[in-house]
């Protein structure tokens, strides 16, 4: 039933390594993308190779899967060029040779040694920056029911107290599994190695797909009067936005405080260090936004 072509799915992610995924768009050879219907009836569906992320193919009979199916396939037709009439697999009790299919005229069946997209389910928790009331499977993963999730990237090297950032140049496989410290702030908290960013994306490209299919980014600057903040406040969280807007959102950290922002009249200690950080994360967006879907 998957031999077909492999377009969206609901993928695991372990590990950020030179920007490739593992399991990545290229070693599926596919597009991957999350796609939810997120207007509160918390409901997921996701396009792809399901058994080969561990995932069973969607189920029909959620309370929502009538009403949401319809919508969500249009917008998958409008964002990929692909017919209304586009079949694709999902969960069937049937046997012998024909397997249940929807579309957005709803179920059908068709033979099940045809090639075709299989819609998955996602069997990722519900989570928020913060919780750890997760299972030992999911506490090795960076995917939740909303987005794939890329926490604690450098894009920047530590500056020395200051002085401007520069893009990052350290070693290229990180960890992107939890959100690194935000800077010192008032109160003690944070640290000066603090220069992070989070991306939360509905969609990781295969490397054969065009840039007009990328998603917009959405770039997210804390507030706090120059003096506190983080780019991993849970309030702020970006996988919401990212499903309900099918947008990349990235979230940063940057220099406060006087570490940030303090200058003399030296000719050396011009100030102003945390806005040339948020500078420098745009940059490196720019360099590398595409490999996480965005554009």
């Amino acid at each position: 039933m998957l031999s077909g072509r492999l377009v969206l799915f609901s993928a695991s992610v372990w590990i950020y390594k030179t920007l490739a995924i593992v399991p990545s768009s290229s070693s599926l050879n596919s597009d991957l993308w999350l796609l939810f219907q997120n207007d509160l009836d918390c409901k997921f569906f996701a396009v792809a190779g399901c058994a080969k992320l561990g995932e069973s193919l969607a189920p029909t009979n959620g309370t929502f899967f009538a009403s949401d199916i319809a919508h969500i396939l249009k917008y998958v037709a409008l964002e990929t060029g692909a017919s209304d009439a586009q079949n694709y697999w999902v969960a069937s009790s049937g046997h012998g040779e024909l397997c249940a299919t929807v579309s957005t005229s709803g179920l059908s069946t068709a033979r099940c040694a045809n090639a075709l997209p299989a819609l998955c389910a996602n069997s990722a928790p519900n989570k928020v920056s913060g919780q750890t009331d997760l299972s030992a499977a999911w506490q090795r993963r960076t995917r939740d029911h909303q987005s794939f999730r890329f926490l604690g990237v450098p894009y920047a090297n530590e500056p020395a107290r200051w002085t401007h950032s520069s893009l990052y140049t350290g070693p290229p496989t990180l960890s992107a599994l939890t959100f690194g410290s935000p800077c010192a702030q008032v109160g003690g908290s944070g640290a000066e190695d603090c220069l992070f960013l989070n991306i939360f994306t509905p969609f990781l490209p295969a490397e054969s797909t065009p840039t007009r299919k990328l998603k917009p980014v959405m770039f997210w600057i804390h507030g706090g009067a120059f003096t506190g903040g983080e780019g991993s406040d849970a309030i702020f969280d970006g996988g919401s936005l990212a499903s309900r807007g099918d947008v990349v959102v990235v979230t940063i950290n940057y220099r406060l405080g006087a570490l940030g922002f303090l200058a003399l009249d030296d000719g050396v200690t011009n100030g102003n260090y945390g806005l040339a950080d948020q500078i420098t994360a745009l940059e490196w967006v720019r360099a590398h936004i595409a490999s996480f879907g965005g554009v």
